[in-house]
């Protein structure tokens, strides 16, 4: 009897790593979401929220039966649904066709009734706990280049590269937006934000690493190269950033390095 009268009172939150729209969702089924989090779907309610790291691929460039097959399958996941924004995500329509709402303690897009994307630089309380959000990555799947559809030349190389199955390459606009990382209003956001709960927050969530934990795990292989955003995180870090644990997605890898964290499939309680 105790226990159900403090499973009313106390809120679930759990962590997993990328799922890209309709290609890695099927982690999030009744069978693996029990069986990674330790904990029974039947408990979960809107009260309870799951949190994407970033790639939540769902609004892309443009409306199609895919995205609607997703945003119906989050309205019906049992817990509220949040994701922080990868480097695959449709940057045009997810900042301009979905409204800015107040949302614990910072601010986030609605994309439904069950769906919130919490953005960049704010720092969210769920049932008494800090997340300091920050989303954003580099594309690493670029290797042949962005191309540009007002290239007088993008349907030649778009041709060319199509033609062969080694190609990496992305189109501005469709497939890659350069709001993939931050401007410099949302890293001020960001610092600004953390300075008013004196640098202190429970967890960090974001989808790519500090410069020093991504050198210290790839070096110089993987294809991550050094960003404006990993140099971002080195700062806080430097400056005294505290927090339990800091979570990401990105690397498609489920390792625990200390106070990093680094998720894909694992889906883990913090809350």
């Amino acid at each position: 009897y105790l226990e159900k009268v403090e499973r009313k009172v106390i809120n679930m939150v759990f962590l997993t790593g990328d799922t890209h729209q309709k290609i890695d969702y099927a982690k999030l089924r009744k069978d693996n979401f029990g069986y990674h989090s330790h904990y029974e779907w039947d408990e979960l309610s809107r009260k309870d929220y799951l949190i994407i790291l970033g790639d939540f691929g769902v609004i892309w460039n443009k409306p199609d039966e895919d995205e609607e097959f997703m945003i119906n399958f989050y309205n019906n996941f049992p817990a509220t649904v949040c994701f922080i924004d990868g480097n695959h995500e449709g940057y045009t329509r997810l900042n301009s066709e979905f409204p800015e709402i107040d949302f614990h303690g910072g601010r986030a897009h609605k994309i439904s009734d069950n769906i919130y994307h919490l953005m960049r630089g704010y720092v969210f309380d769920f049932d008494g706990k800090k997340f300091f959000a920050f989303g954003g990555a580099s594309s690493h799947d670029i290797q042949d280049g962005i191309l540009d559809p007002n290239d007088s030349l993008f349907w030649e190389k778009y041709g060319r590269l199509m033609n062969d199955p080694f190609s990496r390459f992305r189109v501005k606009g469709v497939s890659w937006w350069e709001e993939e990382l931050p401007s410099e209003d949302e890293m001020i956001r960001g610092i600004d934000n953390l300075e008013k709960v004196d640098y202190k927050v429970d967890f960090v969530i974001s989808h790519c690493l500090p410069t020093f934990m991504l050198a210290a795990i790839y070096g110089s292989r993987g294809g991550y190269e050094i960003d404006k955003l990993n140099d971002y995180f080195n700062e806080l870090y430097n400056n005294g950033l505290e927090f339990g644990k800091w979570y990401c997605g990105h690397y498609h890898i489920d390792w625990n390095f200390g106070d990093f964290v680094v998720m894909y499939d694992n889906i883990e309680r913090v809350v």
